[in-house]
C-alpha cells in the first residue's frame, strides 16, 4: 500500500485542511481570509458592544420561505449577531417569521417597516412575495426598526444585496448604540378603528421615526380599547389616530379621555369638513 506523504499536496489536504475545516464547522468559527476583513469586527464595534450594560434584544424579520438571495442576507445577519453575542452576552437575538406568527402587514408597517415586493414563479404561476427585511433593536422601553436592505438608485438586485451585507456591521451596531444611549419619546399609532393604512401616511411616519420611537397600539382584546390598554397608552408621549372610519365606543372614549387627562397628546388625521 502506497504511503501518503504528509508534505505532499494531498497529504496537506487530508491531514491539515480537512481536519481544520471540520473543527471550524462545529465550533462556529469563521476564518476571515477576505482582503477587507469582512468577517472581523472593527475595534470601534467591539468597544460599543462592550459598553452595553443592560440587555438588548434584536428581533430579525428574516425567517420563512423566501428567495435564495434573502437566505444569504439571513445567514450573514445571523453570523453578525452571533459575533456580537460572543463579545457581549447581554446582546441576544431571535429570527421571526411574520407570516407564521400571523403579524399583519398593517402592524409591521406601523412599526416603520416597508415591504420588499418580489416576483415568485411556482408551477408556471407568477405571484408576489411580500417580505419585511428589517431588524428591531429593543432595550427596555426603547426600540428602533432597522432596514437590512440598502436602498440605492441605479444598482441591480445583486449589487444591492452585496452592499446590504457589507453594511450590516455598521447598520446594526450604530442602531444598538443609539437605542442603548438615547431615551427617545414614544409615539403610538392606533390600529383598531379602520384607520389609514401605514403606507398612506408613510411620509409622516418616516419623519416621526427620525426623532421618536413609533409603533402600533393594538387593543389587548383585539376588539376595543379597555382599561388593560391604559398602562401602555400612558407610556406614549403622543397617540396618532389616522382617519378613523369606525366609531369609538363609549368605553373607548373614556380610555382616550383618561389618557389625555394624564398628559397624553393626540394627533388626529381627518378630512376637512
Amino acid at each position: 500500500m502506497k504511503k501518503i506523504s504528509f508534505k505532499s499536496p494531498f497529504g496537506i489536504l487530508l491531514f491539515v485542511v480537512l481536519p481544520l475545516s471540520i473543527i471550524l464547522m462545529f465550533s462556529g468559527i469563521r476564518l476571515d481570509l477576505t482582503k477587507e476583513k469582512r468577517y472581523t469586527l472593527s475595534e470601534s464595534t467591539i468597544k460599543v458592544l462592550e459598553s452595553i450594560k443592560k440587555p438588548v434584544t434584536v428581533d430579525v424579520y428574516l425567517e420563512g420561505d423566501f428567495p435564495a438571495s434573502f437566505k444569504q442576507l439571513q445567514s450573514e445577519t445571523r453570523f453578525m449577531l452571533e459575533e456580537f453575542r460572543k463579545i457581549n452576552p447581554k446582546i441576544d437575538f431571535k429570527f421571526i417569521d411574520p407570516i407564521k406568527t400571523k403579524m399583519s402587514q398593517d402592524t409591521l408597517m406601523a412599526m416603520g417597516m416597508q415591504p420588499s415586493v418580489l416576483p415568485d414563479n411556482k408551477d408556471g404561476k407568477i405571484t408576489q412575495i411580500y417580505l419585511f427585511p428589517y431588524a428591531v433593536v429593543k432595550q427596555g422601553r426603547s426600540g428602533a426598526s432597522i432596514p437590512l436592505v440598502v436602498q440605492q438608485a441605479n444598482i441591480n438586485a445583486d449589487e444591492q444585496l452585496r452592499k446590504s451585507i457589507e453594511n450590516l456591521e455598521y447598520n446594526l451596531v450604530s442602531n444598538i448604540k443609539a437605542v442603548a444611549t438615547n431615551k427617545r419619546k414614544k409615539v403610538g399609532v392606533l390600529v383598531n378603528q379602520d384607520e389609514l393604512r401605514p403606507e398612506e401616511f408613510q411620509g409622516f411616519m418616516n419623519l416621526a421615526l427620525e426623532s421618536y420611537d413609533a409603533g402600533p397600539i393594538i387593543p389587548k382584546n383585539n376588539v376595543e380599547l379597555t382599561l388593560a390598554d391604559l398602562p401602555l397608552l400612558k407610556q406614549m408621549s403622543a397617540l396618532v389616530i389616522a382617519k378613523p372610519r369606525k366609531a369609538f365606543t363609549d368605553g373607548e372614549k373614556v380610555i382616550l379621555d383618561q389618557y389625555i387627562m394624564n398628559g397624553g397628546k393626540t394627533l388626529w388625521m381627518i378630512d376637512a369638513v
